[in-house]
């Protein structure tokens, strides 16, 4: 009952940060994300995964500099490209 408060809160934060982390690209209307996805810490772990999708839909190039969880002690950022398939 515990845990899935706390995943529960860790979504809503994680929801009421996205506007504030995007907040460079968000007067250019171009930046979207989507799938935005937190997974249950199993039984005897201490760390967990989230996920989201970014899309560019322009012709600029933008960069993700950093990513920030309030929430958790440490954050880090993987890519993921799917190009053509």
């Amino acid at each position: 009952m515990y845990r899935l408060l706390v995943q529960k809160l860790m979504l809503v934060a994680v929801l009421l940060c996205l506007p504030a982390g995007m907040a460079g690209a968000a007067g250019s209307g171009h930046i979207e994300t989507t799938t935005l996805e937190i997974r249950a810490t199993p039984p005897g772990m201490t760390a967990t995964g989230g996920y989201l999708s970014i899309t560019n839909h322009s012709d600029k190039d933008e960069r993700l500099i950093f990513v920030r969880a309030p929430f958790a002690a440490k954050s880090e950022i993987h890519t993921m490209i799917n190009d053509d398939g």
